[in-house]
C-alpha cells in the first residue's frame, strides 16, 4: 500500500514539475533494468516525499481515530435518545397521574360535601324529632293533667 501511495505521489510529482516547467528543455535520463523511481529524485524531493509520506500516515490515523470516535458518539447518541425517550415516557406518565389525583381530590372533596350536608340534615332531624318528641310529651302530660283535673272537679 505505501509502495503503490509512493508511486502515485511521484508520478504526481513528475507531472506538476512537467506542467511547471513548459518553457524548458527536459533532459532525459537513461533508465537501467531494476531501477526505481525514488533513484532518479534529488535529495530535496526525497526528503519532500518522506515529510508528505509522514504528514500522509498522520493524517490517515487521525481519520480512524474519528472513525473510531464517530462509532463512540454514535452509540452514546442512541442510549441518550432511549434514555430521552424513557424520561419523555416517564414525563407523560407522571402527568397522567396527576390529572387523575386531581380528579380523585376533587370527587373526595365533593363526597366531603355531601356528606357533611348529610351529617347536618340527620342531627337537624334528630333535634327536631326531640324537639317535637318532648313538646308532645309535654302537651300529653298536660292534656293528661288536664283530663285529670277536669274529672276530678265533676
Amino acid at each position: 500500500m505505501k509502495a503503490a501511495w509512493l508511486i502515485l505521489t511521484l508520478l504526481m510529482i513528475f507531472n506538476l514539475t512537467a506542467v511547471s516547467q513548459q518553457g524548458k528543455c527536459y533532459q532525459t535520463v537513461q533508465l537501467n533494468c531494476g531501477d526505481t523511481i525514488v533513484d532518479y529524485l534529488t535529495l530535496k524531493e526525497k526528503r519532500n516525499l518522506f515529510k508528505l509520506q509522514v504528514r500522509y500516515e498522520q493524517l490517515k490515523a487521525e481519520v480512524e481515530y474519528l472513525r473510531e470516535v464517530g462509532k463512540v458518539d454514535s452509540v452514546q447518541i442512541v442510549k441518550l435518545n432511549k434514555d430521552f425517550e424513557e424520561l419523555r415516557y416517564q414525563l407523560e406518565l407522571s402527568h397522567t397521574a396527576s390529572d387523575y389525583y386531581k380528579s380523585a381530590y376533587d370527587n373526595m372533596y365533593a363526597s366531603n360535601k355531601r356528606l357533611t350536608r348529610q351529617i347536618r340534615l340527620i342531627r337537624a332531624k334528630g333535634i327536631m324529632s326531640s324537639v317535637l318528641g318532648s313538646v308532645g310529651a309535654f302537651g300529653a302530660g298536660v292534656g293528661v293533667t288536664f283530663l285529670i283535673l277536669k274529672y276530678a272537679n265533676n
